[in-house]
């Protein structure tokens, strides 16, 4: 099908051949032809790299030419926020023409405070699975307002952890009124029972085993390789391990490699391994791309122990990729790896699921993964190993793409070739039903219907997915457990057979807490002494204790924190942690709310508490084992738990304590000591700078704003200009 012949605006199709679109895959077209112009739901199921990106501005550009009565804000769900920034930009071109009368405007939304207010003006928001869930709580209205909805890597409603709101936000769209409910478009990796999830959408199915490049897959075990389509071939060993010489061998051909490892450190051992064999492929141009890629990752990680080790493999044209990397190493990786330069890249497999990095060839390091909850290692799922496969082969590079597992050498010969090669994907799942689940999404059933009842709760989870795939029966009494267990926890109130949220369970909906964690945090909240009314001056970052001035309360509420459900990640404890954590905890106990049990302490929260005493991220790294971007996300979490509890301290009659907790909240978004949280309020003015406003004599707004031009310019890293800003943002009185 030819791009040029499609309805679209000329506009549209003068944007599209300037990509370079001129020929639809038989996946596009076979959605185009399923109605997705003409405002029909489709639900789109084919391979990773089969064009399901052009499927959704397909449909875009359709919805925003089309009449107006057809027309809402469009909606593209992604299950990742770097997934989300992504595909924003991409969807940025589409503003570039007029649609219908204007340029549509794009947004993207991740942060979990963004209202969608501040969204009205947006003709397409790109925005997370959780972020959508939580804005159809905060305002429904806005929600109603959408008139296409794209749902990204759909098959993800399947999981454990990612699911149950992504099937919450498409059984919300389901449950509307037929004139209001608006066009579905799914898109996904191959499902094995994709007929089922189209119907639950009312989706027309567009199923699809078609990619641009062929793959090949195959197995290792022993010393030779066994191809699925019969080939099998011997592989050199060289004593640096079967994954690393299959992903060699492709490079010293020609190719990139991306080998797939099961934990961080075997990502880090795969490509040290790699280093000086693929350094010798290396021609002067990429080396000296390379030293500058190295020299970035060393000024973003701070000189830290890792990024000192990315930084020397990726001057050898090799790299590896891994949460605790921070962000813009990570960044640096990928760029260095999609102009071809990076020549061999060890990740774990979140990044299959993440940013788009395709190799000629893919190696599966390891079928195993541990399992924490079972205490051992268990098998991959074969849904996870196609998704590992389905980045082998770049289009515009490679004829064909090859994924090779390292069988164990403990399994039998074919086991892997028949598990996984020749293989299907179990069928997705709904995990609504697990109680955690449905007590959370049945709280914002009844707080966005308030006066429904038991029976009115059942009926409408008995129209989600879980709903179509477990008995009406298992449905119903898994809803009228989670409406009991919201009782006890006072977050529901029953006049009747009718139902309403308590203020407590209405907050906890809006700030998107799991009700469980928004329990305790009240009891934390109503466990807390009075706070004092003025303020003792702070000494060394902490308040005096004594008459009138009580301790502050940080470690308690850092413990209350770091210890919720919510928080994310929990570092263990490791065996020489312990007898620093007790040290902390009892030398620091008049700031508890309540003493611990051991079993509460986690190594976030010691970090959390470096951090807070301005400890570089290099310190806390080297003391810790928690790397940069471990650390970026345990403050990212403790920032958004600690505004949450600070809002529900509000709402029950703790103002004392909301102020404590918002100067918490500053505390933990900068890492400085309490002397300087009111300077670090201030744009532009980091802990750093503060520090050494501090060792000036600049305590605060007032001293800001009132010291000349002159001495501020004289103090390192500020300067004339800058210190110009900061004199009139001072006197301002807010961030910015």
């Amino acid at each position: 099908m030819q791009v040029s012949r499609l309805k679209l605006p000329a506009a549209a199709l003068r944007l599209l051949a300037d990509e370079g679109y001129e020929e639809l895959y038989p996946p596009q077209a076979a959605a185009v032809k399923a109605g997705l112009l003409g405002g029909r739901s489709v639900l789109v199921s084919a391979p990773t790299a089969s064009g399901k990106t052009l499927v959704a501005t397909l449909s875009m550009m359709a919805h925003l030419s089309a009449r107006p009565r057809r027309r809402g804000r469009i909606v593209y769900l992604s299950p990742l926020r770097a997934l989300a920034s992504e595909k924003a930009a991409e969807f940025r071109k589409i503003g570039r023409i007029a649609l219908g009368r204007k340029r549509p405007r794009v947004r993207v939304s991740t942060g979990e405070s963004s209202a969608g207010a501040r969204l009205g003006d947006a003709d397409i928001v790109v925005m997370t699975n959780e972020r959508m869930d939580a804005l159809m709580r905060q305002d429904p209205e806005w929600a109603s307002g959408v008139g296409l909805l794209v749902a990204d890597e759909i098959h993800l409603v399947g999981d454990p952890f990612r699911g149950p709101a992504l099937e919450m936000v498409l059984a919300r769209m389901r449950a509307l009124p037929a004139a209001a409910r608006p066009q579905i478009v799914g898109l996904s990796a191959t499902m094995t029972n994709a007929a089922e999830i189209a119907k639950w959408l009312g989706a027309r199915l567009v199923d699809s085993e078609w990619r641009p490049v062929l793959l090949r897959e195959g197995v290792h075990h022993g010393a030779s390789i066994a191809m699925s389509d019969g080939e099998t071939r011997r592989l050199r060993p060289s004593g640096l391990g079967a994954a690393v010489d299959i992903g060699i061998e492709a490079v010293l051909d020609g190719g990139q490699s991306l080998l797939f490892a099961e934990s961080r450190a075997r990502s880090v051992s795969l490509a040290e391994k790699a280093a000086a064999a693929v350094s010798k492929t290396l021609g002067r141009a990429d080396a000296a791309a390379l030293a500058g890629a190295a020299d970035r990752i060393l000024a973003s990680g701070g000189g830290a122990r890792l990024a000192g080790t990315l930084a020397g493999l990726v001057r050898s044209g090799v790299a590896f990729h891994h949460a605790g990397l921070a962000q813009a190493a990570r960044s640096e990786v990928e760029a260095a790896f999609r102009a071809r330069r990076i020549r061999l890249l060890a990740s774990t497999p979140t990044l299959a699921a993440g940013v788009n990095l395709p190799a000629r060839r893919v190696v599966v390091s390891s079928i195993l993964r541990y399992d924490p909850s079972l205490g051992r290692k268990t098998r991959i799922s074969v849904l996870e190993y196609k998704q590992l496969c389905g980045r082998a082969g770049r289009p515009q590079y490679d004829e064909y793409g090859e994924a090779i597992a390292v069988s164990p050498k403990s399994y039998p010969k074919g086991d892997v070739m028949r598990r996984y090669v020749r293989g299907r994907p179990r069928p997705v799942k709904s995990q609504m039903m697990g109680q955690k689940a449905v007590r959370a999404h049945a709280l914002s059933l009844v707080v966005s219907r308030p006066g429904i009842t038991a029976a009115g709760a059942g009926a409408f989870f008995a129209r989600t997915l879980a709903g179509r795939q477990y008995a009406g029966r298992a449905v119903r009494a898994e809803v009228d457990s989670a409406l009991a267990s919201l009782a006890d926890l006072g977050m529901v109130s029953r006049k009747g057979a009718r139902l309403s949220p308590t203020a407590l369970g209405s907050a906890a909906s809006r700030l998107y807490l799991d009700p469980a964690t928004a329990a305790s945090f009240r009891d934390a909240i109503e466990d807390a002494p009075p706070r004092e009314q003025g303020g003792a001056e702070p000494v060394g970052g902490r308040r005096r204790g004594g008459r009138g001035h009580p301790a502050r309360l940080t470690l308690g509420l850092l413990h209350a924190i770091t210890s919720c459900g919510e928080f994310f990640p929990k570092m263990y404890m490791r065996h020489e942690d312990y007898s620093a954590a007790w040290n902390l905890v009892y030398s620091r106990r008049g700031e508890m709310i309540d003493l611990p049990d051991a079993s509460e302490l986690n190594r976030s929260l010691l970090a959390l508490d470096s951090w807070l005493d301005e400890a570089a991220e290099a310190d806390i790294a080297r003391r810790l084992e928690v790397e940069a971007g471990d650390m970026h996300r345990i403050v990212e979490s403790a920032e958004w738990l600690a505004r949450c509890m600070g809002q529900l301290a509000r709402e029950l009659g703790r103002p004392d304590l909301a102020r404590e907790i918002a100067v918490l909240h500053t505390r933990i978004r900068y890492g400085v000591r309490e002397e300087l949280a009111e300077l670090v309020s201030v744009r532009d003015i980091g802990r750093v700078r503060a520090r050494s406003l501090y060792k000036r004599g600049i305590a605060g707004r007032a001293e800001l704003s009132s010291a000349s031009a002159r001495r501020l310019a004289a103090i390192d890293g500020i300067g004339p200009a800058l210190a110009a800003k900061l004199k009139s943002r001072a006197g301002a009185g807010r961030r910015g």
